[in-house]
């Protein structure tokens, strides 16, 4: 028996033709999709499912009514762990992105926080038996990560680019997950430069 994580990241923010929120979340060609897949060890995968997803489910060949949201699954804690925070990197950014076009357009509109929920089947856990062990659930209330008030992106655009596997000179994905880990957390202390510094060094290693 194996173990699987997974978890769902509910968006928040419609699709739609203007701002396109489920095309800047996969990238072009499926370039974050992959970009956080490589990272991972290529170990998880990623879904996104829901009202303007774009994705037929396979008993209904028809879109999910369910509210747009991106899943997450992998067989390891260690990759599990590193692609839920590369989603959660990848959600502050396009949140920021979003904040920044709605002021734009002179809309009142603003990003949601980041909620998502879990569930985790452990093989081979104490008293599980042949299943193994289960957290979380379709019962389990949605949390909502703490998350200090989004601040617009405000960075030229930049050309999505189909990474594959991830360049040779990006830093161990120790460190990766560690720096994504320090920016997030000068993000909820408002430390906004920091962020931004770590946020450079990372683009600029891959």
């Amino acid at each position: 028996d194996s173990s699987k994580y997974t978890c769902r990241f509910f968006i928040g923010i419609e699709n739609d033709d203007d701002f396109r929120v489920a095309r800047r979340i996969i990238g072009n060609g499926g370039s974050r999709m992959k970009d956080i897949v490589a990272r991972s060890g290529g170990e998880a995968k990623l879904r996104l499912r829901g009202k303007g997803s774009g994705f037929e489910e396979r008993d209904t060949g028809a879109e999910s009514t369910e509210p747009l949201q991106l899943c997450v699954s992998c067989p390891s804690q260690r990759g599990y762990d590193i692609a839920r925070r590369c989603v959660e990197d990848l959600l502050w950014r396009v949140y920021g992105d979003y904040d920044t076009w709605c002021e734009e357009q002179g809309r009142s509109e603003r990003a949601p926080k980041i909620r998502m929920t879990e569930r985790h089947v452990e093989a081979g856990a104490p008293g599980a038996g042949g299943e193994g062990r289960r957290r979380g659930g379709k019962g389990r209330k949605p949390k909502a990560i703490a998350a200090a008030p989004h601040r617009p992106e405000r960075d030229a655009p930049q050309k999505d680019v189909d990474h594959g596997e991830a360049p040779e000179n990006a830093p161990p994905i120790e460190e990766i997950e560690q720096l994504i880990s320090d920016r997030n957390d000068a993000r909820k202390n408002g430390d906004y430069k920091k962020a931004d510094e770590i946020r450079d060094d990372l683009k600029s290693r891959g």
